[in-house]
């Protein structure tokens, strides 16, 4: 098979930094910083020059998580699992990079934050496709670990539908595996068992899963308006939970409460949490008026009969206030990975109250 012939996750190459022109920075994120550029002679089988470059800090040499992605992303290689293309190294910095596959519909933060109507057809597409590659990673044996709306990107497959493709595999690592460098993520994603003992699981992936559900079906950040502080992680711990939107539909509701119950046996897996998906979606694509299906449809027409103001409390936001803002107000509410002496912070207050 010639490389043309292959699929674009099917190839892994040494790319010369020099390829690269227009080079525009993106973004900061806990591990690094995040780079759009233009890939000059860009083999066809990628139908756009258009790349990211994921510089790891301090990666002068090679480092555990520049090696972690690149064995998880190989492993895991999957349409709706962001690809890594390539790698390559900044000659000014000699800092190592990889080269991905630019996503030019952004991460599902801002995507949320700029489509607030959605109708819930769209949204459980959205989902599906994020369980569709969270299930490949979790059917290899890897656990993702840092699972949030910032690492889940956008992007248009066929006739403009909008999926997700699961990004940034820096902290995958596969079941058997203690992560030693501590506890990372985003404070409302993080599973209560992890915050208590670094216990990392499929099914602390599923929590996340949970509070991304929820995200999608109110368009907002979980907790919003709290400081994301030792007393909020203690509330976590304990069972505290962001609110359920009135007109959700039940179906939806019980499928979240079951993804983020405070005991990890309870939650399904990814494989059934797709399934579930798979088949409201196309009970919704094939009009069958299924007693979940009348539920979405339902508050389909209940969100077209609400001024979408007074449904998502628009008057807590301006048109620069994006959906990460809230996070950069206080010390603790960033929306990037926390260490674990940050984290360690939660847990011995914990410790101290039990």
């Amino acid at each position: 098979m010639s490389q043309l012939d292959a699929n674009e996750w099917e190839i892994l190459r040494w790319i010369d930094y020099n390829k690269f022109k227009n080079i525009e920075y993106l973004a900061e994120g806990g591990f690094g910083s995040i780079w759009k550029a233009e890939w000059t002679n860009m083999p066809e089988i990628y139908n756009s020059n258009h790349i990211a470059l994921k510089k790891l800090k301090n990666s002068q040499q090679i480092s555990s998580e520049f090696l972690n992605e690149l064995i998880a992303n190989f492993h895991c290689r999957d349409k709706y699992v962001v690809p890594i293309l390539g790698i390559t190294q900044d000659p000014k910095t000699n800092e190592y990079a990889l080269v991905l596959r630019y996503m030019k519909g952004g991460n599902l933060k801002n995507f949320l934050q700029q489509n607030k109507t959605l109708p819930w057809e769209e949204r459980l597409r959205l989902l599906n496709s994020f369980l569709r590659g969270l299930k490949t990673i979790h059917s290899k044996g890897f656990i993702h670990r840092d699972l949030h709306p910032g690492n889940l990107m956008i992007t248009e497959i066929y006739y403009g539908l909008k999926f997700i493709r699961v990004g940034d595999l820096g902290l995958c690592g596969t079941v058997n595996e203690i992560l030693s460098s501590g506890t990372y993520g985003v404070l409302p994603y993080i599973a209560p068992e992890v915050m208590d003992k670094n216990q990392y699981s499929q099914a602390s992936d599923i929590y996340s899963v949970g509070i991304i559900m929820w995200a999608i079906s109110t368009g907002k950040i979980p907790f919003e308006g709290e400081l994301y502080d030792p007393e909020l992680a203690i509330a976590i711990f304990n069972g505290y939970r962001p609110k359920i939107h009135k007109g959700t539909p039940q179906c939806y509701v019980e499928l979240i409460e079951k993804c983020w119950h405070n005991n990890p046996s309870e939650c399904p897996s990814a494989e059934t949490i797709y399934d579930i998906l798979e088949e409201w979606v196309g009970d919704l694509i094939d009009n069958d008026k299924t007693e979940d299906t009348l539920m979405f449809l339902k508050a389909d027409q209940e969100m077209q009969n609400i001024n979408s103001e007074s449904l998502y409390n628009e008057t807590a936001y301006s048109e620069t206030h994006l959906i990460s803002q809230p996070l950069m107000q206080h010390s603790f509410a960033i929306y990037e990975s926390i260490s674990k002496f940050d984290i360690n912070k939660y847990i011995d207050k914990i410790n101290l109250d039990d």
